[in-house]
């Protein structure tokens, strides 16, 4: 998620490409729904520790997936949904 050069990704772009895809979608009418967010150690585009299970994948999806539970269920007073994949998310 960020600039790769050389083999290297450049974690700092993290927040600039999500700037962009948020400009992008309210241009488009669209909402902007940033998953990640509360996971990333500010903005240096790296993952707080323990957001990680072996450097790559996410140790857990619940927190990831209850960030998109207001933008896919229509509201952020849900305090149980069903967002598609059959997830479910609890508050």
């Amino acid at each position: 998620m960020g600039r790769e050069i050389a083999g290297f990704v450049d974690a700092g772009a993290v927040g600039d490409y999500s700037g962009r895809l948020k400009a992008l979608c309210e241009k488009l009418g669209c909402t902007f729904t940033d998953p990640f967010a509360d996971l990333r150690d500010g903005d240096t585009g790296y993952a707080k520790p323990g957001a990680l299970r072996d450097g790559l994948h996410l140790a857990k999806f619940r927190p990831a997936i209850k960030a998109l539970a207001p933008a896919l269920c229509g509201g952020e007073n849900h305090s149980h949904s069903m967002v598609p994949g059959g997830f479910d998310v609890m508050s």
